[in-house]
């Protein structure tokens, strides 16, 4: 993931409905994203206390609005006005309210805010001041220690991607995290674990390290890099990759050995999805009946995706001009909504005013239901094209979309 920080990811790319997490969203090791309430009438915003204006920044304008109203206005924002007016707030917040515990929540995603900015060219910001930035806000003799935490976290993976390709400052990170991990224990560093590990040369160094806690983290990723080799060889060598993989699941250790069944199970699915018939039937949230073996003679799309990802909501425009070209001409979309239970009438809402007239299936499971379980999905948007005999031809339809769709028709 990128160096922007959760806050950022979220507010430049967030609308009503729909939840960034970056190029796709990924299958969460922690328990899923709760329901999300329905929203209420408009209300006045509290700007009166510390806690009223954080609201305003996290709440209201950037990861889901509170109101109807600000769901609207928000979807109006441009990129750059969501940037200038969380970074407003944030300064609004640190002037007027200096003692309160939001002031260094606001100072490190005001850091954030501006690194973002510029690497949008919407400020002269660079990587290195957001770096010095860190420093200077880390040697604060006031900032709390619980909040010194989430400072130390955010500068520690700003200096593993400006020395990825140095392997000069490995050893330095390497000291800093084990020190980190010493004082604040090792939950708060797994993202930067597993960021460390698809960069060459860091987790050697931690395996080596005279840190216990580190080397037992670690080990863990040790075969991180290797696992991403595997799945680049499975698209062209699967047997091959395997039976690698087989021998991986083998081990001793618990998370090594869970990856490596979970992409075994992963490729081997892949390979009957594309010599099988696919096979999908179940009543849709509309009260449809859909059965995919009685679609053959159609190109069918099937959409992993929900309401709360954010590309997956990227992604809606482009689908629903697809659909509204070629439906006429035989192609259909099936969505298989990763939603958690409690966000049905979200999911309608979102359904009806992008225009997805297609059937959507919902079991209000998120990453536990059914279809993503059985067919392994662990990141969306997922998009599946299927043949007119009903096979998968195609795992990852999201670039040329209208073009594969096309060609499909014509066979």
């Amino acid at each position: 993931m990128k160096t922007t920080s959760v806050l950022l990811t979220l507010a430049l790319t967030t609308t009503w409905g729909s939840l960034s997490r970056g190029a796709e969203s990924a299958a969460p090791a922690a328990p899923a994203t709760p329901a999300t309430p329905a929203l209420p009438a408009a209300s006045a915003p509290d700007n009166d206390s510390a806690a009223g204006l954080w609201k305003q920044i996290i709440t209201v304008y950037f990861i889901h609005p509170a109101t109807r109203e600000e769901a609207a206005k928000q979807e109006k924002m441009s990129t750059a006005e969501r940037y200038q007016k969380a970074r407003d707030l944030c300064q609004e917040l640190i002037r007027r309210f200096p003692a309160s515990p939001e002031r260094w929540d606001a100072e490190l995603e005001s850091i954030d805010l501006r690194k973002v900015a510029g690497q949008m060219k919407l400020d002269a910001f660079s990587l290195a001041e957001a770096g010095e930035a860190y420093t200077k806000l880390l040697g604060n003799p006031a900032l709390p220690d619980e909040k010194r935490k989430n400072v130390l976290v955010r500068k520690l993976m700003q200096d593993l991607y400006q020395g990825r390709d140095n392997p000069d400052a490995i050893p330095k990170f390497t000291a800093a995290l084990a020190e980190g991990m010493d004082r604040y224990g090792v939950l708060p560093f797994q993202g930067l674990l597993r960021a460390s590990a698809t960069m060459p040369g860091y987790v050697p160094a931690f395996l080596a390290s005279g840190n216990a806690k580190l080397r037992e983290a670690a080990e863990n990723y040790r075969y991180t890099a290797e696992f991403a080799q595997l799945r680049k060889d499975a698209k062209t060598d699967p047997e091959k990759a395997l039976g690698r993989l087989k021998e991986l699941a083998k081990l001793p250790t618990p998370e090594v050995a869970k990856t490596a069944q979970s992409l075994v199970n992963e490729i081997e699915m892949a390979a009957k999805v594309k010599s099988t018939p696919l096979e999908l039937a179940f009543t849709a949230v509309d009260g449809h009946e859909i059965d995919l073996s009685k679609m053959r003679g159609k190109v069918v799309l099937v959409d992993f995706w929900a309401t709360w990802c954010g590309p997956c909501m990227a992604e809606v425009p482009h689908v629903v001009e697809v659909y509204q070209k070629q439906h006429d001409a035989g192609f259909e979309i099936v969505g298989i909504s990763l939603d958690k239970e409690g966000d049905l009438d979200k999911l309608k809402q979102v359904t009806k005013a992008k225009g997805m007239v297609w059937p959507q299936h919902f079991d209000g499971k998120g990453w536990d239901g059914t279809y993503p379980q059985q067919f392994g999905i662990r990141a969306i948007p997922a998009m599946w094209l299927v043949n007119k005999k009903g096979l998968v031809v195609d795992m990852d339809a999201r670039e040329g979309l209208e073009e594969k769709v096309a060609k499909l028709l014509a066979e």
